[in-house]
């Protein structure tokens, strides 16, 4: 574990940026996938489901982002400072929501880092997936009534099988 530790705190500068890339796009990965799996299978439903995927990683995703704030100037400009942004975007409605829903008492505070953290990756998550599902449904349903078109409706498009 100590050498993970020290290779990802600067030790070896281009593991740690290597980690820190492979982390990021092992966070994006996961909607790509179901994008393009979705496009060929069911592309009626190819927005929301990619978006759905987006919503419930967008918290651990913003958290990924914000940590690389710490790993050093560089990594602060190009990861952190938009982690912090979708931090406060993604984390802060949920300081309320929690208690809104009854989730946590009023005025009290969560015992240490990890259960406040976890609370908002649990609730956050949820909710994201439904904000992220919703907006990418209202994408799908908007795309399919499109008209087609000018190209495909003059006969310049070849049309396939006939």
């Amino acid at each position: 574990m100590e050498f993970i530790s020290k290779l990802y705190s600067g030790q070896s500068a281009v593991i740690s940026w290597l980690i820190s890339i492979v982390g990021t796009i092992s966070f994006i990965l996961p909607t790509i996938i179901v994008w393009k799996i979705a496009k060929k299978k069911i592309p009626k439903w190819k927005f929301t489901l990619a978006c759905m995927v987006f919503g419930a990683l967008a918290i651990p995703f913003s958290f990924w982002l914000y940590f690389q704030y710490f790993l050093g100037p560089i990594r602060a400009l190009i990861f952190g400072f938009i982690g912090l942004i979708l931090l406060m975007f993604h984390v802060e409605p949920f300081e309320e929501i929690s208690v809104l829903f009854l989730l946590e008492a009023t005025n009290t505070q969560s015992v240490g880092v990890g259960k406040g953290i976890t609370k908002h990756v649990i609730n956050g998550g949820f909710t994201w997936l439904l904000v992220y599902g919703a907006f990418g449904a209202l994408v799908d349903f908007f795309v399919s009534r499109r008209k087609p078109s000018s190209r495909a409706k003059s006969g310049r498009v070849k049309k396939l099988n006939g």
